[in-house]
This record gives structure tokens, C-alpha cells and sequence, in this order.
């Protein structure tokens, strides 16, 4: 996502689409304003949204407590899953899912979600 935020703004830059927002609306533009970044964040993560119909692609890395038949934890499993999702908590929810789904025996496991990052 980093790469995509600096072709942005790049892009912004080039054409000095700052200064003629700035210009229209009759704003003085501050260059150090964290404002920038938040746009061009703002304008990736909603090109991501029109390039996917199932949403963002996020890495969800979550943790697993296997437990023996006493419910003691017997092994910690960490594991990554991709999802399509519109945003963090549909990501896990369907990592979530997705791992009970694909590991029948975690149906009653602890799953911990540790990271949830786009990809």
C-alpha cells in the first residue's frame, strides 16, 4: 500500500492539484500538513475498494490454542490467512471463519487474531 500512497502523491504533486484545491477554495496550502497523507491514504484505499467488489485484501495473522481432551493448551499454532473484506473487522471475522472451516477440529479452539494488515 506504501508504494501505491507515494505514486499518489506523486501524482498530486505533478499536477499541483494541492495548490488548485487550495486556490478554488481560497486556502492557504501548509506542505508539512499531515492532511496530505490522510488524502492520499484516503484516495488509495478507495481505488483498492473499486478494484476488488469483494473489498481490501488483508493478511490476517492470528494464533491458535490447541487444547488436549483436559482443556489444557497442548500447542500454540500461529497461522496467516488472506481475506477479502471491506475493512478490519469483516477481515477477522472471516479469517476467523475461514480457518474453523478449513481446520474442523479448531471448532472449539481459542482464536486469538493478532494482525490484520492489507496486502
Amino acid at each position: 500500500m506504501e508504494e501505491n500512497i507515494v505514486k499518489v502523491s506523486n501524482i498530486l504533486n505533478d499536477t499541483k492539484a494541492y495548490n488548485k484545491i487550495g486556490e478554488a477554495l481560497g486556502i492557504e496550502i501548509d506542505c508539512n500538513s499531515e492532511i496530505f497523507r490522510e488524502i492520499e491514504e484516503f484516495i488509495v484505499k478507495k481505488f483498492n475498494e473499486m478494484k476488488n467488489d469483494e473489498g481490501i485484501e488483508f493478511k490476517v495473522t492470528a494464533e491458535v490454542e490447541v487444547t488436549d481432551e483436559d482443556g489444557e493448551i497442548d500447542n500454540v499454532v500461529i497461522i496467516s490467512v488472506n481475506v477479502f473484506a471491506k475493512d478490519e473487522d469483516e477481515a477477522m471475522d472471516k479469517a476467523d471463519d475461514n480457518l474453523r472451516e478449513q481446520n474442523p477440529e479448531w471448532e472449539d479452539f481459542c482464536i486469538n487474531i493478532l494482525t490484520v494488515d492489507e496486502v
